[in-house]
């Protein structure tokens, strides 16, 4: 097992996951603790333990076992293999080749791959190889890590970002104010309680998280909380547009005044908007 820490394998799953469930915990002193679903008939720990007797691969898992998916981690190529491990199983399964006739009634934005990344696991754990063309897990599983052994190690930060992208810019994709932007590194993927998700065929930035997080006291209203990924405005040219970004990125919160006299008595900049009679529209 890895130096770092203690791994603990639950041998048999009495009922279905729809992913891995797998739970990791970092000690004050340093050392790893993880606890892993362990596959029916396929043992990781081999590839764990960089077993496949290829020094990048091993080099690639040490990278990847070891790193925390904080921003300023280093990691080898995209952090987890299961993108490039998603693909190849795509592929050999001939999903990521719809038949041309039936293209049209598969609805827009649904990708292969990423619904294959949650039946992955449990096809894994089952020894499941009715998708993979006659192919074992165990060279799916090399074939990904090569993929990811070849990328040259970087801040998982570089990689994982926050884009703010207003709705109206593919509508006006020339004007400037509504252009994407990069609000800088984030830290949390698909398997962390941040939960920064990304999606595999898209990239590595952030795609999903928790938008918009609320901490309520009913017992004393204005010492609620609450922070979203952009702003309180939804005018890019506001003050207030971007401005919670950075402390979202820390997961921080703001305060949320209910009290009125509290709202205008801290307000710097007040705006009214008055409707147009009806009789002159």
């Amino acid at each position: 097992d890895p130096a770092l820490g203690e791994v603990g394998l639950i041998s048999s799953v009495t009922r279905a996951f729809c992913h891995d469930c797998n739970r990791a915990r970092l000690s004050t002193e340093g050392r790893l603790y993880l606890c892993l679903f362990a596959t029916q008939g396929y043992d990781l720990r081999p590839l764990l333990r960089g077993g496949s007797g290829d020094a990048a691969i091993a080099s690639a898992i040490a990278a990847i076992w070891q790193a925390r998916a904080d921003r300023y981690s280093e990691l080898r190529g995209s952090l987890p293999a299961s993108g490039a491990q998603n693909v190849q199983v795509a592929q050999r399964s001939g999903l990521g080749a719809p038949d041309p006739g039936l293209r049209g009634s598969i609805p827009p934005g649904l990708v292969p791959e990423y619904q294959l990344g949650w039946c992955v696991p449990q096809l894994l754990r089952a020894d499941d190889r009715a998708l993979l063309g006659g192919a074992s897990w165990s060279e799916v599983l090399t074939q990904a890590l090569q993929e990811v052994a070849r990328e040259p190690a970087a801040a998982w930060g570089a990689r994982h970002r926050l884009l703010l992208q207003h709705p109206l810019a593919a509508v006006f994709p020339g004007e400037t104010m509504l252009a994407p932007r990069d609000m800088g590194a984030i830290g949390g993927d698909n398997e962390t309680v941040f939960s920064a998700g990304y999606l595999a065929h898209l990239g590595m930035h952030a795609h999903y998280a928790s938008v918009a997080r609320y901490v309520f006291d009913v017992g004393q209203w204005d010492d609620c909380r609450w922070i979203v990924f952009h702003g309180a405005s939804g005018d890019p040219r506001d003050a207030h547009y971007d401005d919670q970004s950075a402390a979202w990125r820390r997961c921080e919160s703001v305060p949320m005044h209910y009290d009125w006299a509290t709202v205008a008595g801290q307000a710097v900049a007040h705006q009214r908007l008055t409707g147009i009679p009806p009789a002159t529209v």
